[in-house]
């Protein structure tokens, strides 16, 4: 199968795949109205919701979209686990969205990394840790305070709360923290509480199985106007598999990918050289294949709905082999026109070596169980070595262009 032949059948199998899942999982995010009303559907161009001050929401029936300020809602969910509330803080003049951590009979709240207890009905702020100088300037001492440990024992008071007082002691002012004690509280008292951070991984690792082609581009040096080289390939098919670890709970918008590559280069260059004394023309046929390992750290760009862009930082470690399958060399003298025919082989490339990278990306179905990447990846070889007969040697720099297209679960 030729480059352009093997090019279409990727591109139309990539179509049937996203048309296969892009309605798969489109559901997961919903918001809850006034009329206490669910509706399903995505959110859009919107990627970090912690602090957000609105909300833009397509309706998974109508496809509409909305803008929604806390006003407008109770609440509003995501599909990886996430869930958010309107409700008014006291030091806020209007409603909020907060980030609901754990819902119960004392529910745990996170607003701009403040977190507050719904403690039936009546919010609560929790204060975080400091630090304080005390004693004279002779002998100063620096002494940890954390306030929000006596409001926890106040809130918890009780038997349950009493068995938990060491646990509050040695508790950190973070989510898990927090939940944790706020989940062996409802443990211990027979309440119904959701832990919602329970439910969203640290970090999602994906399994990915990729499919490209890859044109290289290869300029020669020193440059000689009396040596020709002519490859009849510069396209190759591309296979990877690896693991993207993205989602991650503390940076979002991160992503670290890793894989290992396999490209076939097989090729045949046809070669002229002229000089005073003759004319030397060659053809050789060789098989070459690369193993890569693409090593990237990725950036979220932006978010439209289920769809998000990124850009990628890093390289690719290459290792080539090469083998000739038919090599012959035509050598014709001037002074005589005698023409020498050798089977000889004339090219040799092997090389090992790192080349930096940079991708651009966009994540189709993010954030569901079946996703689509479609990456444009760009790598340079600065220095590689080759030597063509007569066995001098030739140093040529590479520019590789990658379509890949790869399916993430």
């Amino acid at each position: 199968m030729d480059s352009n032949r093997y090019f279409a059948s990727l591109l139309l199998l990539s179509l049937l795949i996203l048309l296969s899942i892009s309605s798969y999982g489109q559901n997961g995010d919903f918001v809850v109205l006034p009329s206490q009303e669910k509706v399903y559907g995505s959110m859009v161009n919107t990627f970090d919701f912690t602090n957000a001050k609105s909300v833009n929401f397509r309706n998974s029936s109508d496809q509409a979209v909305n803008q929604y300020m806390p006003s407008d809602l109770i609440a509003f969910g995501l599909d990886n686990g996430r869930y958010f509330k309107s409700i008014h803080l006291p030091e806020e003049n209007e409603k909020v969205f907060v980030q609901v951590i754990l819902s119960g009979k004392k529910s745990l709240y996170k607003y701009k990394k403040v977190f507050y207890i719904d403690d039936d009905g009546k919010l609560v702020k929790l204060n975080s840790s400091y630090s304080q100088s005390l004693g004279a300037e002779s002998n100063t001492q620096r002494s940890n305070f954390k306030p929000f440990v006596n409001t926890l024992n106040l809130i918890l008071a009780g038997n349950c709360g009493n068995s938990l007082v060491v646990t509050v002691m040695g508790a950190k002012y973070t989510e898990n923290s927090l939940a944790e004690i706020l989940s062996k509280y409802h443990e211990c008292e027979g309440l119904e509480f959701i832990n919602h951070i329970q439910e969203i991984p640290l970090v999602r690792i994906s399994p990915m199985a990729t499919a490209g082609l890859a044109f290289l581009n290869q300029d020669y040096y020193p440059i000689n106007a009396s040596k020709v080289m002519v490859f009849d390939r510069n396209s190759f098919p591309v296979f990877q598999a690896g693991v993207r670890f993205h989602q991650i709970r503390k940076l979002p918008r991160l992503a670290f990918d890793l894989s290992v590559a396999y490209m076939n280069r097989d090729n045949t260059l046809n070669y002229q050289f002229e000089n005073s004394e003759g004319l030397t023309t060659g053809t050789q046929v060789y098989r070459s294949s690369s193993i890569l390992v693409p090593m990237f750290v990725d950036y979220q760009l932006f978010k439209f709905g289920s769809v998000g862009t990124y850009i990628g930082l890093g390289g690719i470690v290459r290792n080539t082999s090469f083998e000739v399958d038919y090599a012959i060399v035509d050598y014709t003298l001037f002074f005589n026109s005698v023409t020498t025919v050798t089977e000889e082989q004339f090219f040799f490339n092997e090389d090992r070596d790192f080349a930096p990278a940079i991708k651009l990306g966009a994540h189709i179905n993010q954030g569901k169980k079946v996703g689509l990447l479609s990456e444009l990846q760009f790598d340079y070889q600065s220095k590689n070595t080759v030597r063509v007969w007569p066995y001098s040697d030739s140093t040529y720099k590479q520019f590789t262009v990658a379509f890949l297209f790869s399916i993430i679960f």
